[in-house]
């Protein structure tokens, strides 16, 4: 195994490999993912560290037990201030409860175990993003592979809470790379759908910081000019891959809960949604959509 970011020195088989903060998502520039030759892959952020001893080996135990598991992401979980962990770091709809596992169709950057195989099958990060939704694409082309993407809500990894917003860029590189991750592989007409919702409802949100929502809308106006790819292009996803992510269903529900004219109509959105698209996600995801049906009702 090659764990990129950090020393395991509880593992003897790993072969540790560091790579800057800035340049982790360039592989040309720092290609510490592509010196490794071990089997599977571990990328842990420079802020993040491993909590339990046996998170490498239970990790690979997984993959080898599930060979149709691609890509897993752990619980984050700040140890000092578990009750402060934010519910973006559960990546799905329903955050009840961070501890239960689930198929997803997003994770964090903050920790992920894949195969070397199926790293390179998906082209690996997206270079260019710098920050923000780099798992996303990951994810997506993982997904089309035919495998899918496990949050492990019963293995954890260690990251402090703090504010994402400590970034000096960061209103506008999530709204650039936002647009550059439906360029890269969305489908028309979620290519400009999915983007366009997403700025609308976060200027809705940021309507009293006008700041802010002046670095988000000059994000995703350059996220239109000129070419989302760092080189060379890649192939977009399958039909039925953009489908099933959460693009589809992240926008159908968004936009059926943050606009005024929509949230009387919400629950019968979401059915409609879930009927038109029975290759769905999954059982677990289904399990999302009818949670947030109940609570609506309430």
């Amino acid at each position: 195994m090659a764990t990129v970011g950090i020393q395991p020195t509880f593992l003897k088989e790993s072969r540790p490999i560091s790579c800057q903060k800035t340049s982790a998502f360039l592989p040309e520039e720092m290609p510490a993912w592509l010196k490794s030759r071990g089997e599977y892959l571990c990328f842990l952020d420079d802020d993040s560290w491993f909590l339990d001893d046996d998170f490498l080996i239970t990790a690979v135990c997984r993959f080898k037990k599930y060979p149709r598991m691609g890509l897993l992401q752990p619980r984050i979980t700040d140890p000092e201030h578990s009750d402060q962990n934010p519910t973006r770091w559960i990546p799905r709809l329903k955050k009840r409860t961070a501890e239960e596992p689930s198929r997803v169709f997003h994770v964090g950057e903050t920790c992920l175990v894949t195969t070397r195989e199926l790293f390179d099958l998906t082209g690996g990060w997206a270079g260019g993003f710098w920050y923000a939704h780099e798992g996303i694409e990951l994810a997506w082309r993982i997904w089309d592979t035919g495998t899918y993407v496990w949050y492990a809500g019963d293995m954890r990894i260690g990251h402090p809470v703090v504010d994402p917003r400590r970034h000096e860029e960061f209103y506008r590189l999530n709204a650039r790379n936002r647009v550059w991750l439906a360029r890269r592989n969305l489908p028309a007409p979620f290519t400009w759908i999915y983007p366009t919702t997403w700025m609308l409802i976060e200027c809705l949100r940021m309507r009293k910081k006008p700041n802010a929502v002046n670095q988000y809308l000059a994000g995703w106006k350059a996220g239109w000019k000129g070419s989302p790819w760092y080189r060379e292009p890649r192939s977009k996803p399958r039909w039925i891959t953009a489908a099933s992510n959460d693009a589809f269903w992240t926008t159908t529900y968004y936009l059926a809960s943050n606009f005024e004219f929509a949230r009387e109509n919400q629950a019968r959105i979401l059915r409609s949604a879930v009927e038109a698209c029975p290759i769905a996600m999954g059982s677990n995801d289904i399990v999302d959509l009818s949670f947030k049906l109940k609570m609506n009702k309430r």
